[in-house]
């Protein structure tokens, strides 16, 4: 179960990041329609995908400001040393 949760965290993100945004939506439609030239009945093509650059960089930055992982940092409490502690 955990790669539906991780896939439906991201896509919540994104269509609320897209939604609200018409500036986006309207260059993600002007990419598809340069792709497809308005032929919504063609199937798409694995050359499509790479040709979709403003939606990658779309996608990426949702990443980059909802990621999906969440970092944990973590503070140490009292210095230690890896290998060779007389090493400075």
């Amino acid at each position: 179960m955990q790669g539906y949760d991780t896939t439906a965290y991201f896509f919540s993100w994104a269509f609320l990041e897209i939604g609200n945004n018409q500036e986006i939506q309207a260059r993600l439609h002007e990419e598809i329609d340069s792709i497809f030239g308005g032929d919504s009945s063609r199937p798409i093509e694995f050359d499509d995908i790479f040709r979709m650059n403003y939606l990658e960089m779309t996608i990426k930055e949702i990443l980059r400001l909802h990621p999906i992982v969440p970092v944990i940092a973590r503070e140490m409490k009292t210095p230690f040393w890896l290998g060779n502690p007389n090493y400075k």
